[in-house]
C-alpha cells in the first residue's frame, strides 16, 4: 500500500479525480450517465488512434498525419451522408 501511494500513477489518478470533481462542481450535468457515456465514446475513438500512433513512434518513425486523416475521414463521411448517401456507402468511402 505504501508503494502504491508514491507511484507516479497515483498522481495521475489523483489529477483525474480532481478534474472529475471540478467538472461536477462547475456543471451539474457533467456526472450524468448520458454525458459520461458520450465522453467515453469520444475518448474511445481517440484512444484507438493513439494506440496506432504509439506503435509508429515506438518503431522510430514520426507520423503527424494521423489527426488530419481522422478529420478528413469524419468530414467526408458526414458530407456524403448529408448528400443522401447510405450509411454503408459513406462509411466505405470514409474508411478508404
Amino acid at each position: 500500500m505504501h508503494r502504491l501511494l508514491h507511484a507516479r500513477e497515483a498522481g495521475v489518478f489523483a489529477a483525474l479525480v480532481l478534474l472529475f470533481l471540478l467538472g461536477t462542481v462547475l456543471s451539474p450535468t457533467f456526472a450524468q450517465s448520458g454525458n459520461l457515456l458520450s465522453v467515453g465514446q469520444q475518448i474511445a475513438q481517440l484512444g484507438i488512434m493513439a494506440v496506432g500512433a504509439t506503435f509508429v513512434i515506438l518503431n522510430g518513425e514520426i507520423d503527424l498525419s494521423v489527426g488530419s486523416t481522422y478529420a478528413l475521414s469524419a468530414i467526408s463521411t458526414g458530407m456524403l451522408i448529408s448528400d443522401g448517401w447510405s450509411w454503408a456507402a459513406a462509411m466505405a468511402v470514409g474508411l478508404a
